[in-house]
Protein backbone atom coordinates (compact mmCIF):
# COMPACT_ATOMS: atom_id res chain seq x y z
CA UNK A 1 0.00 0.00 0.00
CA UNK A 2 2.81 2.43 0.81
CA UNK A 3 4.46 1.75 -2.53
CA UNK A 4 1.19 2.55 -4.26
CA UNK A 5 0.92 5.85 -2.43
CA UNK A 6 4.54 6.69 -3.27
CA UNK A 7 3.95 5.78 -6.93
CA UNK A 8 0.80 7.93 -6.99
CA UNK A 9 2.66 10.92 -5.52
CA UNK A 10 5.42 10.39 -8.08
CA UNK A 11 2.98 10.25 -11.02
CA UNK A 12 0.97 13.28 -9.89
CA UNK A 13 4.05 15.45 -9.33
CA UNK A 14 5.56 14.24 -12.63
CA UNK A 15 2.44 15.16 -14.58
CA UNK A 16 2.07 18.57 -12.92
CA UNK A 17 5.70 19.44 -13.63
CA UNK A 18 5.49 18.18 -17.21
CA UNK A 19 2.37 20.27 -17.78
CA UNK A 20 4.11 23.34 -16.35
CA UNK A 21 7.16 22.73 -18.53
CA UNK A 22 5.11 22.57 -21.71
CA UNK A 23 2.64 25.37 -20.98
CA UNK A 24 4.63 28.02 -19.12
CA UNK A 25 7.27 30.11 -20.84
CA UNK A 26 8.71 31.74 -17.73
CA UNK A 27 11.47 29.66 -16.13
CA UNK A 28 10.61 30.66 -12.58
CA UNK A 29 6.97 29.67 -12.95
CA UNK A 30 8.11 26.25 -14.19
CA UNK A 31 10.23 25.85 -11.09
CA UNK A 32 7.50 26.66 -8.53
CA UNK A 33 7.11 22.98 -7.48
CA UNK A 34 10.88 22.73 -7.02
CA UNK A 35 10.89 25.89 -4.89
CA UNK A 36 8.09 24.46 -2.76
CA UNK A 37 10.07 21.25 -2.31
CA UNK A 38 13.09 23.25 -1.18
CA UNK A 39 10.91 25.03 1.39
CA UNK A 40 9.65 21.63 2.53
CA UNK A 41 13.21 20.37 2.84
CA UNK A 42 14.12 23.38 4.95
CA UNK A 43 11.08 22.76 7.15
CA UNK A 44 11.86 19.08 7.60
CA UNK A 45 15.48 19.96 8.38
CA UNK A 46 14.25 22.32 11.07
CA UNK A 47 11.93 19.64 12.44
CA UNK A 48 14.80 17.15 12.48
CA UNK A 49 17.03 19.50 14.44
CA UNK A 50 14.10 20.39 16.74
CA UNK A 51 14.35 24.06 15.78
CA UNK A 52 10.79 24.78 16.90
CA UNK A 53 11.37 23.62 20.46
CA UNK A 54 9.13 20.57 20.21
CA UNK A 55 11.44 18.30 22.15
CA UNK A 56 10.24 14.74 22.30
CA UNK A 57 11.75 11.89 24.25
CA UNK A 58 10.63 9.21 21.81
CA UNK A 59 12.20 11.03 18.85
CA UNK A 60 8.94 11.02 16.92
CA UNK A 61 9.89 14.39 15.48
CA UNK A 62 13.00 12.85 13.93
CA UNK A 63 10.91 10.07 12.43
CA UNK A 64 8.46 12.63 11.09
CA UNK A 65 11.32 14.57 9.50
CA UNK A 66 12.73 11.43 7.88
CA UNK A 67 9.31 10.62 6.40
CA UNK A 68 9.15 14.20 5.04
CA UNK A 69 12.61 13.77 3.51
CA UNK A 70 11.58 10.52 1.81
CA UNK A 71 8.41 12.10 0.41
CA UNK A 72 10.37 15.10 -0.83
CA UNK A 73 12.95 12.82 -2.43
CA UNK A 74 10.19 11.07 -4.36
CA UNK A 75 8.69 14.37 -5.49
CA UNK A 76 12.02 15.95 -6.45
CA UNK A 77 13.00 12.89 -8.49
CA UNK A 78 9.68 13.16 -10.35
CA UNK A 79 10.30 16.86 -11.00
CA UNK A 80 13.76 16.22 -12.42
CA UNK A 81 12.48 13.36 -14.56
CA UNK A 82 9.76 15.63 -15.97
CA UNK A 83 12.32 18.34 -16.75
CA UNK A 84 14.56 15.80 -18.49
CA UNK A 85 11.60 14.44 -20.45
CA UNK A 86 10.64 17.96 -21.54
CA UNK A 87 14.20 18.72 -22.65
CA UNK A 88 14.46 15.48 -24.65
CA UNK A 89 11.13 16.08 -26.36
CA UNK A 90 11.95 19.69 -27.28
CA UNK A 91 15.34 18.70 -28.72
CA UNK A 92 13.75 15.81 -30.62
CA UNK A 93 11.01 18.06 -32.04
CA UNK A 94 13.55 20.75 -32.99
CA UNK A 95 15.61 18.20 -34.95
CA UNK A 96 12.55 16.90 -36.80
CA UNK A 97 11.46 20.34 -38.04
Amino acid sequence: MHIGIAFGVFIVSYLIQLLLCFKMKNKHIRLIPFYLCMLGAMYSGMVYTEFFGLYDDGSWMSLKAVVYFICLLIIISALFLAMITHRILTVFNAKNK
